[in-house]
């Protein structure tokens, strides 16, 4: 029994002097997020997060460097220091006790998410550029496949072509080989508010069958939570960039005009959850897709250029955010002669982008020995006025500033005069800016270009990119007031009105004054004409009337009646009796007509006459009448 016990001791001091195990057990619901498989790229010069879901401790490993990383909360992450690029694969595994994943094929480089809607999601192989993106072991995309891969020459045709395009120039422009890898997070029709989280986004609810966009039916329209998706799976890790296309359709009539601020939230919302203040926006223009200017290909309204507008802001006012104009290019027309709202040369747009990330960050990195590339058409930068006279000054004038069609006159400007009505204005290039005036017009307050949804605008910078639409007002101007000729009154002033939509200002208001009130209305204002004050009881119209008038006779007084005005019935004169009549007024007035009857049988008698000398005449001169032929005469 003692030696049991003895034995027993000296496994328990064993035991207990060796370190502690794993606890595989707790471990075996630990694993990686999705977004860490083979072939990926991880970005350079940059902390590096890896991350992912379960509770317990693991060990992972980066490169030569392991951290252990322990939770409790269902969730981990742990953090490396940065690495420079790599082309050559480096180590990646994570021991969880229980199991041990390695990831083979990690590469160090350049990371862009690409997302917006359907111009953006559109597939290589639907495009001009089908079959020229070829296969390169140093890019890699990840798609909604869920996996890292390396480019071949066949499954980059499922990809979205901007984003597998935007790799292969700038792998081709860079002065050294860096690993360039793009995460595809688009979805057609879908509109800027999807791509921000529920905790920042402020937007109203829409009706998505009235979004203005031929694919919507693509859209599931049940699910809004993008973001949740697509971008919260990934927001842990670094990148070098977001690729931006979106705004179609935003364009609704009269939700337009918010997208800056929505963009702006969504900018702010991402750099805040991905822990990246200055997190790059590389977003492209929308381009001219209105058939007529003013709908959409399926007749729906659409304000395009507020879209645009608020695109070009956001290039000026948010902190590492670039603009790629594209008024340059427009719809695809397709074989039947209808215009397909997906352009399918995307290659220009997507040099555009390479151009706009070596601008911002390969050139002042070293690693592009290029002069720094333009990317942007002229985008408005600030104006001087001088009464009828403005000067209009851009950014991105790389070149020059140029006129398309080498003429000298520009299209597409207008200006607003002091009486607030826009005009075309005469624009022309002086130096990097351009001197814009109207005929009639000697004091401008505002100044815009390609305020439609289908401008021509034809001015451009030296790199052959289109200037961006714009629109400026001067803050708190005064209109020119322009009074009507029509006066309006109250019951004591009269005054007239600026007829210009909004100004309250009145003009030439004094009292009412002239005219003369009556019993029956208040005095007309000899200015205006409007009644006021009250009425006169002691001035009448002028018209009367004879109330009470009674003709006398020969037993009775008459009554010559009281004269009252007809307006207000006041006895303006009492009238007088009149005498009785005498017999003979009586006869005069009022009796018998003798000599009327007189008179009648006069007449009778003499018409009696008449008649009877007529038949006696034509007796004696009648013709001889035969014995057959009967006359009646008449009776005596």
């Amino acid at each position: 029994m003692k030696r049991i016990v003895s034995l027993l001791l000296v496994m328990i001091l064993i035991i207990a002097a060796c370190p502690a195990f794993p606890a595989a057990a707790a471990n075996g619901n630990m694993k990686l997020a999705s977004i860490f498989t083979e072939n990926m790229i991880l970005q350079r010069n940059e902390k590096i997060c890896v991350f992912g879901t379960g509770n317990g401790t693991a060990s992972i490993t980066v490169g030569d460097v392991t951290k252990q990383v322990t939770s409790a909360t269902g969730s981990w992450s742990v953090y490396f220091d940065p690495i420079k690029a790599s082309t050559k694969p480096i180590d990646f595994m994570a021991d969880f006790g229980s199991g041990t994943v390695v990831l083979d094929n990690v590469l160090v480089g350049d990371v862009y998410i690409t997302s917006g809607q359907s111009n953006m999601e559109l597939n290589l192989n639907r495009t001009e550029q089908k079959g020229t993106v070829k296969a390169n072991p140093l890019l890699r995309f990840y798609n909604k496949v869920g996996k890292w891969q390396e480019f071949t020459n066949t499954n980059v045709e499922t990809i979205s072509a901007i984003s597998v395009l935007f790799a292969q120039e700038l792998d081709q422009k860079l002065d050294k080989d860096v690993p360039i890898g793009v995460i595809s997070a688009s979805v057609g029709a879908s509109r800027v508010e999807d791509w921000i989280h529920r905790d920042y986004c402020f937007c109203e609810e829409y009706d998505l069958e009235n979004t203005a966009h031929s694919d919507i039916t693509k859209y599931d329209k049940g699910h809004h939570d993008l973001y949740d998706k697509y971008i919260a799976p990934i927001e842990k890790l670094t990148v070098a960039g977001v690729l931006w296309y979106q705004g179609e359709s935003n364009r609704g009539i009269g939700e337009a005009y918010r997208y800056f601020d929505m963009f702006k939230t969504m900018v702010n919302c991402w750099r805040t959850r991905f822990d990246d203040k200055d997190m790059p926006f590389y977003t492209v223009q929308i381009m001219l897709y209105s058939s007529d200017g003013s709908k959409d290909l399926n007749g729906n309204e659409v304000d395009e250029y507020n879209i645009r507008i608020a695109q070009a802001r956001a290039a000026v006012e948010i902190k590492n955010v670039t603009l790629c104009s594209m008024l340059s290019l427009e719809d695809t027309l397709l074989p039947d002669g209808s215009m397909d709202i997906h352009p399918t040369d995307k290659l220009p747009i997507a040099k555009a982008l390479v151009n706009a990330a070596i601008a911002i960050y390969y050139k002042p990195l070293g690693e592009y020995s290029g002069a720094k590339p333009e990317y942007s058409g002229p985008i408005f930068k600030s104006i001087y006025v001088n009464g009828g006279k403005a000067t209009v000054h851009f950014l991105h004038t790389g070149g020059g500033l140029k006129s398309k069609q080498g003429i000298e006159q520009l299209t597409e400007f207008e200006v607003k005069g002091g009486n607030g009505l826009w005009v075309r204005a005469d624009a022309k290039i002086e130096g990097d800016s351009v001197t814009v005036t109207a005929d009639g017009v000697d004091r401008i307050i505002g100044v815009r270009l390609g305020y439609k949804n289908k401008p021509s605008i034809n001015l451009y910078n030296g790199a052959g990119y289109c200037a961006s639409p714009f629109i400026w007002e001067q803050e708190g101007a005064k209109l020119d007031h322009l009074p009507s000729d029509i006066w309006k009154a109250d019951e004591t002033h009269h005054w007239k009105v600026c007829q210009i939509v909004g100004c309250q200002e009145t003009f030439e208001k004094a009292e009412h004054s002239g005219g003369r009130a009556t019993c029956a209305s208040k005095a007309s204002c000899e200015v205006c004409n409007h009644g006021y004050g009250s009425t006169d009881k002691n001035v009448h119209s002028g018209e009367t009337l004879v109330s009470g008038k009674k003709d006398p006779t020969v037993s009775e007084e008459g009554y010559t009646g009281d004269i009252r005005c007809l307006s207000c019935n006041a006895l303006l004169e009492e009238g007088h009796s009149i005498e009785v009549l005498s017999e003979q007024e009586q006869d005069k007035e009022g009796g018998f007509p003798w000599l009327a009857v007189v008179i009648i049988v006069v007449i009778v008698l003499l018409a009696g006459a008449g008649v009877t000398f007529f038949l006696i005449y034509k007796k004696q001169n009648a013709k001889p009448i035969s014995e057959s032929e009967e006359i009646d005469l008449p009776e005596e």
